[in-house]
């Protein structure tokens, strides 16, 4: 289960915009990758009460990850698009990864 903060810049004193929300799951048997159900939900500016829905495989030993975005709620009821994020810093002793969205666009 994931109930993670979305923020505004990867600074840790950046502005709360959201939560990711949902659930991973092993799903790969020749590589480490999950299969992923997310919900972006956004809780500020003119987004706040909508959510953006991801489905798909997430490889996690990846520096840049693809994900694709297969709807969302009222906003993003139609939204289509690919969410690609870039490896910015990571922990794994303490299982902590700071990650950046380099590219994301939505088609409504």
């Amino acid at each position: 289960m994931v109930d993670d903060p979305l923020m505004a810049t990867p600074d840790r004193n950046s502005k709360l915009v959201g939560k990711a929300q949902g659930i991973y799951a092993s799903a790969a048997q020749d590589v480490v990758g999950l299969l992923m159900v997310m919900n972006l939900a956004f809780v500020e500016g003119k987004y706040n009460g909508n959510a953006l829905s991801l489905l798909g495989q997430n490889t996690v030993f990846s520096t840049v990850r693809e994900m694709p975005i297969v709807g969302g709620s009222d906003l993003f009821q139609f939204a289509v698009d690919m969410l690609r994020q870039r490896l910015i810093h990571s922990i794994l002793k303490l299982g902590m990864q700071l990650w950046s969205t380099t590219s994301m666009s939505f088609i409504i």
